[in-house]
């Protein structure tokens, strides 16, 4: 008698689990969706990101998200920004990159973007180091921004990996979870969301992208079809990110000892002169 009880109970158990499950997406399991409010990030005039650092040479991606016009000005003291780039036009959602050159190697310079309206605090970064000479460098993965992720967290990490001067960033990828979203819309608001929070380290810190299986890289929900929601956002969503380019990484630091530390939840590894020789 006992064992009609049991799998009467587990009758009712498998039965209420079927009732409870989504709609299957091709493939077999369900399809994931974006349910986090990690993307409903704070207004803001604009987003810094710097790119690509050379020994001579540093990209500045600015995007407004009003029309403006305005200059970057800068300098190797605080508050003593003497030179200026041309002035320019900054479209609305538009990044624009500024390439700042004729720099000094292995040097401090400071920054601020400078508009009609409203400027920019003043930031600094370091171009690339003479052979041997110590840098640091920091590591985010999985940011996801999904309902695993806790902004606050976050934005700790990304302001402890501030804290430690990082010369330059590296983002593993798995950032703007593509296959979660139903539409471009919906994709294109992770993508701005993800300038907000990388523009807390980034203005002072080379940005260097990795993308994941999740950015766009994996048809995950939709079946054996291609990924047509990747096929529509990838080409404008790469714009909103500025390019990594392996030369100027590799020109970093061809010879030099990393220096990592633990930053609160950041991965530091050791890019030493085997992996970069090898790269």
């Amino acid at each position: 008698m006992r064992r009609w009880w049991v799998l009467a109970l587990l009758g009712l158990a498998l039965a209420s689990y079927a009732a409870d499950e989504k709609p299957a997406r091709k493939g077999g399991s369900r399809q994931p969706v974006q349910t986090s409010k990690c993307n409903d990030v704070p207004a803001r005039p604009f987003d810094l990101i710097l790119a690509r650092p050379t020994a001579n040479s540093v990209t500045v991606s600015v995007l407004c998200y009003e029309d403006a016009e305005g200059v970057i000005a800068f300098g190797t003291q605080p508050s003593k920004l003497t030179n200026t780039t041309s002035k320019r036009a900054f479209r609305k959602g538009e990044p624009a990159e500024i390439v700042l050159s004729g720099l000094d190697a292995d040097s401090q310079y400071f920054y601020q973007l400078r508009l009609a309206r409203t400027n920019s605090a003043e930031f600094s970064f370091h171009t690339a180091p003479a052979p041997r000479r110590p840098f640091t460098f920091t590591v985010t993965s999985d940011s996801h921004l999904d309902e695993h992720t806790d902004p606050v967290v976050y934005q700790s990490t990304l302001a402890n990996a501030l804290a430690d001067k990082s010369d330059f960033q590296i983002e593993l990828g798995d950032t703007f979870m593509t296959e979660k979203h139903p539409n471009r819309e919906a994709a294109f608001k992770q993508y701005f969301a993800q300038r907000y929070y990388f523009g807390q380290l980034c203005h002072s810190a080379p940005f260097f992208f990795v993308l994941g299986n999740h950015d766009g890289e994996s048809p995950r929900g939709r079946g054996n079809e291609t990924d047509i929601l990747r096929r529509l956002v990838e080409p404008d969503a790469e714009a909103l990110l500025p390019e990594s380019r392996s030369r100027q990484f590799l020109h970093w630091q061809r010879h030099g000892a990393s220096r990592c530390r633990a930053a609160g939840g950041l991965l530091c590894m050791d890019l030493g002169r085997r992996l970069v020789r090898g790269a």
